[in-house]
């Protein structure tokens, strides 16, 4: 019985790793490309691509960075030193997400675009992402707050408040906030 175990032990341990690099290609290759400039909003996304062509092995292998809940929505950008590719987190307000991935498949950043969009008595908060094709990514968030009485709002009473932020996805792959002007 030793003997048995030996040789596979030795044959098990001198097999080479599985080669990721060729799989995260194969998988890039596969998935949709999406053309930007593109705007997700977080009243709702309607319009998921078709993941047909997707290798059902190759989508659990590299799910979404986020917790392994977000649905592939497909590449936007491939340079010579990234891959950026936006998933989508399912809920109550579907939040689109980008990651760039070196090219053998290593998680370089990643962005949740909308993290406040909501709504209560008191406030209606809406958010976009809107991707540029010069890989800028630019996150509006349009906040409308109630005055209310006794639970209820008092219509007419909402003040708008805007805020954007400007990121970019850098040459190396990392997503940054451009400074203000």
């Amino acid at each position: 019985m030793k003997p048995l175990f030996s040789i596979l032990f030795v044959f098990f341990a001198c097999q080479s790793p599985k080669d990721t690099t060729a799989d995260f290609e194969k998988y890039i290759n596969q998935m949709p490309e999406v053309k930007s400039p593109i705007t997700f909003k977080s009243t709702g996304i309607s319009n998921y691509p078709d993941l047909k062509g997707v290798d059902k092995q190759l989508l659990n292998t590299f799910k979404a960075p986020f917790n392994d809940a977000g649905i592939l929505y497909g590449k936007v950008f491939t340079t010579a030193d990234y891959h950026a590719i936006i998933y989508i987190l399912p809920g109550d307000s579907e939040a689109p997400c980008i990651a760039t991935y070196t090219k053998g498949g290593s998680k370089i950043d990643s962005l949740i675009c909308f993290n406040k969009a909501s709504s209560d008595v008191d406030f209606d908060c809406m958010e976009t992402a809107t991707i540029t094709p010069d890989h800028k990514i630019l996150l509006t968030d349009s906040t409308t707050s109630y005055k209310v009485d006794d639970g209820n709002r008092i219509e007419n009473s909402g003040k708008l408040k805007v805020t954007a932020n400007e990121l970019v996805i850098f040459k190396n792959g990392t997503i940054k906030n451009l400074p203000k002007k």
